[in-house]
């Protein structure tokens, strides 16, 4: 029987260890059988805004960025940038969608280790950063996503979803020497843990008074140090520190749903398709209405368009 008490694994989403197919509280996307015109038609209708509006700010990867567009193409809310990366391949883009009366952003998270990164946070794949963002991950977290608030009426968001996964993997291959033949070391799942501690103390410092998720990883595609094995080691060793010493911050456990029995997919891959984005914006939805939204804090951008469109 799963914990109820994880974001992801409450009444409604898992029976038995199968996705079940029922009435959400947020009443849409329950559709994965239904033809498009028909799930559109029929779902679309029935939606429910929230009574007050809520701010989901994802700090994460592509992975987190292919699910917010998914979602905000869903509602034909159009999407649009609020922190400027030119040169690099990072995009940060929000969307409004009032029929929800809800706001969703993504925010690249570069990693919880220490320079250098991933090359994709590079405008040179090297080592120069676009002007206008800061050149360490936790800076970055702590200064840049003060953009959010500029298009979320000058407040934190209500609910962060966070995780780091990929991109310190892929971290690690390059500093080990790229070599094809490349595995993480033995001690790299309790190194990377005791960063993500570090990490979770940045994110929390920065909007202390918000709603906290953990999105695990989906198994990926296979590939040079990015095995299924080490994945669901990582997964396993935060969700069980989680568990045993955050216990304010919800686990959405996308990668068992992803791996139920009746999952929208179940193949690895390292971007999930359509279906499978779209369910996890509808649990992080679900999430947002059952929570207690408290003291939400006002903090406006000072010389926005300079800050985050330089």
């Amino acid at each position: 029987m799963q914990n109820k008490c994880d974001t992801c694994l409450s009444d409604g989403f898992w029976i038995r260890n199968e996705w079940h197919e029922r009435q959400l509280h947020s009443s849409f996307f329950q559709f994965f059988k239904l033809n498009k015109h028909t799930r559109q038609s029929k779902h679309r209708n029935k939606l429910k805004p929230f009574r007050e509006h809520v701010g989901i700010l994802f700090i994460g990867d592509s992975i987190d960025r292919n699910a917010v567009e998914y979602a905000c193409n869903y509602f034909k809310a159009p999407l649009q940038h609020f922190l400027s990366s030119e040169g690099s391949a990072l995009v940060y883009r929000f969307c409004k969608i009032p029929s929800l009366n809800v706001t969703l952003a993504n925010f690249f998270n570069y990693g919880v280790f220490n320079p250098p990164y991933w090359k994709f946070a590079y405008v040179d794949q090297s080592s120069k950063f676009p002007p206008n963002v800061h050149n360490h991950s936790f800076s970055h977290i702590e200064h840049d996503t003060k953009c959010f608030n500029m298009i979320n009426f000058g407040k934190d968001p209500d609910l962060v979803v966070i995780q780091s996964y990929l991109w310190d993997l892929s971290r690690e291959w390059l500093v080990s020497g790229q070599n094809l033949d490349f595995e993480p070391t033995s001690g790299f799942v309790k190194e990377w843990l005791s960063r993500v501690a570090i990490f979770i103390d940045v994110v929390q410092q920065r909007f202390p008074h918000a709603k906290y998720a953990w999105r695990t990883a989906p198994l990926p595609k296979p590939d040079i140090g990015r095995t299924l094995k080490i994945i669901e080691d990582m997964n396993e060793s935060v969700v069980n520190y989680l568990r045993k010493y955050r216990k304010e911050i919800d686990i959405c456990d996308w990668g068992k749903i992803l791996l139920a029995t009746n999952s929208p997919q179940r193949e690895p891959r390292t971007h999930p398709l359509r279906i499978a984005s779209l369910a996890y914006i509808n649990v992080i939805l679900n999430h947002a209405r059952r929570m207690t939204i408290v003291n939400r804090i006002f903090d406006p951008v000072v010389n926005a368009q300079q800050q985050c469109f330089q």
